[in-house]
């Protein structure tokens, strides 16, 4: 296939963030984010042998949801 037939990337409603990025966004450190995902709290992927972490925009949403209103934990469930 040509790369003139090749179909543009559709944007993205939730975004990969990077765990700078994911900390930037909501204002905490960086290591907060990390113990929340070694916690099981934070959902992230691992893209990297390094340990580099990607974060989707709605992971993040749901852990502010439950740290912001103290509620049941409603983890987003992992595809396969």
């Amino acid at each position: 296939m040509s790369s003139s037939l090749r179909a543009a990337p559709l944007p993205t409603t939730d975004p990969w963030l990077t765990l700078q990025e994911s900390a930037a966004e909501v204002k905490v450190h960086e290591n907060t984010l990390y113990t929340a995902i070694k916690r099981g709290q934070l959902r992230a992927a691992r893209v990297s042998a390094r340990g580099a972490y990607r974060i989707r925009r709605s992971w993040l949403d749901a852990y502010l949801e439950h740290a912001a209103t103290g509620g049941p934990w409603l983890a987003p469930t992992r595809s396969r």
